[in-house]
């Protein structure tokens, strides 16, 4: 502010302005005091911050690892990887030795010889068992194809006898009625014969009787006599005739008659030739279900045997330790592989020096399988967890890897636990999991490939908050206490 002896200094003009400057200096204060506040107070209202919660974590393998060990006490002897190399499902990483565990082996050796030496008794004698029964099989197919011809043909032999039979019938038939005819015309003739008969008589005995008055010759009366004889005569073969027509119908109706029962009996043969054949075919039949079920049996029998010392080995198998399983009696006495269960990294080993004791159930070495994703595990304090929500964004930084060379990884919230847990230092805390876009950090000119164990920071978006919901938060705190304390 200038002095009165400033003032004295100068114009009348010249003062009156300098005396007038500290009212409008404060009155332009004032002015851009109160734009910058709705300045302000514009921005925070219409300006939103993300909200984000921040949670220690480290890196785990998702899903499990898959321990290498032994179930029975035995000495490291030699390690054949190291930590953090990779490994193919079957490869020896480690050889132990054990001689409690030798006689597990001999045991089990003796398994597999016993399955081996089935294996073979089964090669040798299932294929000539399987002819032989096959052999046995056509014939008996064979049989009762010639069995089932015979039937058709015997099926048939009724149809073929009453075709034959009828003929036979129909010959005699018409033989009877020539015959019969043959009757009935000596019947006539004898009937003419007779009737002739008696005429000669007749006129023979007018004759006589004339002769005696003289008024026939002798030499008449001697033809008349003849000629009754010769119609007697006539008479006489008529009836020979008769007799013979009569017998020989006699033997056509007895032929007839020996017809119909040679038929009944030639049917009733037929009838049971083809019985006889449905039984053999029956039979045959059976033969043929029974061969089949010995062609079963036998197999299973041997398959039985077979599967018999299969589970004799693998009882013994499953009752000794993959290691011993897998021992070599190249590999010298009491001494076993381990190997690995699956393709993967050694991401630990519990020890590294040859010679210390593996005890039963302890673990030599983790392995992580191969492309087994690999996720962050962090928790997150109880107040924490009201906006979690999956799919929520992440940002990951690690210890070991600095932010300002190689940045941060992207992920997602994947998991929130169901449950709480108690924490000593944090209260009661929740599990939460964040999958990783990728599985590396780029800085420095290199690829820095992410491992278990790492720690990590794991940062989550939960929400966006305007600016002036943040600044007036703990005036609406101070009110809420305020509000409870009355």
């Amino acid at each position: 502010m200038p002095s009165p002896d400033d003032l004295q200094d100068t114009s009348p003009d010249a003062a009156e302005f300098l005396a007038e400057m500290p009212g409008v200096m404060a009155h332009s204060v004032v002015w851009l005091v109160v734009v910058f506040s709705l300045a302000a107070l514009a921005w925070s209202y219409f300006s939103w911050v993300d909200v984000v919660i921040t949670a220690p974590g480290i890196v785990r393998p998702e899903g499990k690892t898959f321990a290498v060990g032994t179930t029975f006490q035995a000495r490291v002897q030699e390690l054949t990887v190291r930590e953090g190399d990779a490994v193919k499902k079957g490869q020896i990483v480690a050889w132990v030795e054990s001689r409690a565990a030798a006689g597990d082996l001999a045991s089990l050796q003796e398994a597999r010889e016993r399955r081996d030496r089935a294996r073979r008794e089964l090669r040798r004698d299932l294929p000539t068992n399987r002819e032989r029964m096959r052999q046995q099989v056509m014939g008996e197919q064979r049989k009762l194809d010639s069995l089932d011809a015979m039937r058709v043909l015997a099926a048939r032999e009724p149809e073929s006898i009453r075709q034959d039979m009828s003929f036979q019938r129909r010959a005699l038939e018409l033989e009877l009625e020539r015959k019969a005819e043959q009757v009935r015309t000596a019947q006539l003739q004898i009937e003419q014969a007779d009737r002739n008969v008696e005429f000669a008589r007749a006129t023979l005995a007018t004759h006589r009787r004339m002769a005696e008055k003289g008024l026939v010759s002798k030499l008449r009366i001697a033809e008349l006599e003849n000629a009754a004889q010769d119609a007697g005569t006539r008479a006489g073969t008529a009836r020979a005739a008769l007799r013979e027509a009569a017998k020989a119908v006699e033997k056509d109706r007895s032929a007839l008659r020996q017809l119909e029962v040679s038929l009944a009996d030639r049917l009733d043969a037929a009838s049971r030739r083809e019985q006889e054949l449905s039984v053999q075919i029956k039979a045959s039949q059976s033969r043929l279900g029974e061969l089949a079920q010995e062609v079963s049996l036998a197999e299973g029998e041997a398959e039985s045997r077979m599967e018999s010392a299969e589970e004799e080995y693998r009882k013994a198998a499953s009752a000794t330790a993959p290691a011993v399983a897998e021992a070599s009696d190249k590999a010298g006495p009491g001494r076993f592989p381990l190997r690995a269960p699956v393709t993967g990294l050694v991401s630990s080993l519990a020890m590294e020096n040859p010679g210390e004791v593996l005890e039963p159930g302890e673990a030599l070495m983790q392995i992580l399988p191969h492309g087994s994703p690999l996720v962050v595990e962090a928790t997150v304090a109880n107040r924490d967890t009201g906006h979690l929500e999956l799919g929520l964004p992440a940002r990951i930084k690690f210890e070991a890897f600095p932010r300002e060379k190689y940045g941060t990884l992207t992920g997602k919230l994947a998991r929130v636990s169901p449950d709480a847990r108690e924490d000593p230092k944090l209260g009661y805390v929740y599990e939460i999991t964040c999958s990783l876009d990728r599985d590396y950090l780029e800085g420095e000119g290199r690829k820095a490939r992410l491992f278990p164990g790492l720690e990590a920071q794991v940062e989550i978006v939960t929400r966006k908050e305007r600016v002036l919901d943040i600044l007036l938060k703990p005036f609406r705190d101070l009110g809420e206490q305020v509000r409870l304390g009355k």
